[in-house]
């Protein structure tokens, strides 16, 4: 298996990844139900193409376990492929690393080859306690300035993912070590304006993910966004993640958006699509 993997990784970087090893492809799809995994590294491509595309896009996202677990990019793309009124031919990848950083993820020569490659979109997702010191703000102005240049050396725009607190009242306020958090909507405030700040230097875009996570646990507290741990998202909450992403993608809201991932209702996903308007 592992070896397996190697190979696919080593194909992927061999420029073989748009077109070569596509997941998904082929018209949109209603009712589809695939199997999401979570596990770090390079995907390969995945893709959503309607019978008609007006335009392509392609998008990277780099980050850790906020982005992959239950592969959120691939929650995404299945959004866009039951979504009866997508016109756009959707290609996306993702390379992350389990609790890296983005400065420690710029150290890995995937993601160098990768960055050398054409995309429209760059997602840059930080380690999640960035924003809460000065030195993780100093630390990642200056590593989001350097991908950004090679950003836009391939033509692409960097998106910023901006990512949710802990869980409301969770373990994570009590404890000592991470009391400097204080309470979610602190956080939140220090997330919000940290990335609106990075983007503006940059100039950047911020993708608010986090005000909409905030947005759901004081208006639907009866849908958990959070995994076990209260930090990592449950499929939940990487539904509601892709969800803002293909909303900025698209364009438009979700009204003609039916994918629903196993393990949550159809009815928690519509209420969750709703919200990103």
């Amino acid at each position: 298996m592992g070896g397996m993997k190697n190979i696919l990784i080593l194909l992927v970087l061999a420029g073989l990844g748009y077109y070569g090893y596509s997941l998904l492809s082929g018209a949109p799809v209603t009712g589809i139900s695939r199997g999401l995994s979570s596990s770090e590294g390079v995907t390969s491509v995945m893709e959503a193409r309607p019978a008609q595309a007006d335009y392509a896009l392609r998008i990277l996202f780099i980050g850790n376990s906020y982005t992959f677990t239950h592969n959120m990019p691939q929650q995404m793309v299945e959004m866009a492929r039951s979504d009866s009124a997508n016109r756009t031919h959707y290609m996306v990848q993702s390379i992350t690393k389990g609790g890296a950083s983005l400065e420690e993820i710029w150290a890995l020569p995937e993601v160098q080859q990768l960055l050398s490659e054409k995309w429209d979109y760059v997602v840059l997702q930080q380690q999640s306690f960035w924003a809460m010191h000065p030195e993780g703000v100093i630390k990642t102005i200056k590593i989001a300035r350097e991908y950004d240049t090679r950003i836009k050396q391939a033509g692409a725009r960097t998106l910023l993912f901006t990512t949710w607190a802990r869980k409301p009242d969770s373990h994570w306020y009590s404890n000592q070590e991470t009391a400097f958090l204080r309470n979610a909507d602190y956080m939140q405030k220090k997330f919000d304006e940290q990335t609106s700040q990075l983007a503006g230097k940059i100039g950047a875009v911020a993708i608010p993910v986090g005000g909409y996570w905030a947005y759901v646990n004081n208006a639907l507290p009866d849908i958990d966004l959070y995994s076990a741990d209260a930090t990592h998202p449950g499929v939940a909450g990487s539904y509601l993640s892709a969800a803002v992403f293909y909303r900025y993608f698209s364009g438009r809201t979700l009204e003609t958006v039916s994918y629903v991932p196993p393990g949550i209702s159809a009815e928690t996903a519509k209420r969750l699509r709703e919200v990103v308007r």
